[in-house]
């Protein structure tokens, strides 16, 4: 690693440290406010894959109102599938990312690359064909959606509420 690449990553982890020390700051002052507001807290509310999965259910759900070409995204939608998978302990293929996007395969593909050129994902160099190859998030690219992830945790406490997981929303209804 060239010396400009160990800066580059320092400066990524104190962003990440300044990012959850306010994150810190807003979960102490929400918890003393949390009963009065009454505030949901789930078992894994700190579990950022949580907030991951509330983005995409959320992009989702617009699908059924409006076309998906007024709303396409193809990167970031395989930035948090990545950090799904990541965080779930799955491995994933260059096919599955792609399809993750539902967007034209040719389309996923030029913007993975994009994310990769970026230093954000990376492919092992196996002998499988390329659909087959696994992929998934650089140490750089997880500092990245930790740090955007925390932030959106905290939009949603300022607000007074939190994403809730598929399960515990079930188990709500």
């Amino acid at each position: 690693m060239t010396k400009d690449e160990l800066l580059q990553q320092a400066d990524e982890f104190e962003e990440l440290a300044r990012s959850l020390l306010e994150h810190a700051h807003h979960l102490r002052s929400h918890s003393l406010t949390a009963e009065r507001k009454g505030i949901f807290w789930p078992e894994n509310a700190g579990d950022l894959s949580v907030v991951a999965e509330s983005l995409l259910a959320a992009r989702t759900q617009r699908l059924r109102h409006l076309d998906r070409s007024l709303l396409g995204e193809p990167a970031w939608d395989m930035m948090l599938f990545l950090f799904q998978s990541l965080k779930s302990g799955g491995c994933v293929t260059v096919d599955e990312t792609c399809r993750s996007t539902g967007t034209f395969l040719s389309t996923a593909r030029r913007w993975l690359t994009v994310l990769i050129d970026q230093g954000l994902v990376k492919t092992r160099d196996d002998d499988l064909a390329d659909s087959l190859k696994p992929v998934q998030l650089t140490e750089l690219g997880e500092i990245r959606m930790t740090t955007i992830l925390v932030g959106v945790q905290d939009e949603f406490l300022q607000r007074g509420y939190l994403p809730v997981s598929t399960t515990v929303r079930r188990q709500i209804i």
